[in-house]
């Protein structure tokens, strides 16, 4: 029902987070859509990582390098 988005920015790095209330259990091994954003997001250097919410939910988390000085 519930999907929250965040964007943070450091000197380092793009970090954009989506969460949800969902029942859970992304698998990366499982279809192409969580496999080609993560193939998109290592092309531009960075980083997806795929874990359970707490207590219930998915978490997906793209870390990009922001290239700042």
């Amino acid at each position: 029902q519930r999907i929250a988005l965040t964007v943070e920015e450091s000197p380092d790095a793009l970090v954009l987070t989506v969460s949800d209330d969902g029942s859970g259990g992304a698998d990366l091994s499982l279809g192409a859509g969580l496999r080609g954003i993560t193939e998109r997001v290592a092309a531009c250097g960075g980083l997806l990582t795929v874990r359970d919410g707490t207590p219930r939910g998915t978490v997906v988390e793209a870390s990009l390098p922001s290239g700042m000085p």
